[in-house]
């Protein structure tokens, strides 16, 4: 699997997924709430970039928490240590 080409501009930034989806990352508000916002987005027949259900949304604390955990998965899986799903560590 290549690199992910990054896009990142005024108005989103987050990676290309696929042909057809990107991954997109960004910081708003939700009923009064401050979210980051990660979600996939799907380009429509008409070109057209729509959100799809796909993502996580949480607020900054909690993503300062998470994220050190995403990155010893992401660690682990690049160094070849621990099999996905038989709970080594």
């Amino acid at each position: 699997m290549g690199t992910p080409e990054i896009v990142e501009d005024q108005e989103r930034r987050g990676f290309t997924k696929n042909a057809r989806e990107e991954v997109r990352i960004e910081r708003r508000p939700y009923e009064g709430y401050d979210l980051i916002h990660c979600r996939v987005w799907e380009r429509g027949t008409d070109g057209t970039w729509r959100p799809t259900p796909k993502g996580l949304s949480l607020s900054p604390n909690l993503w300062e928490a998470i994220v050190p955990e995403i990155m010893e998965l992401v660690t682990e899986a690049l160094d070849g240590s621990g099999a996905a799903g038989d709970g080594s560590k």
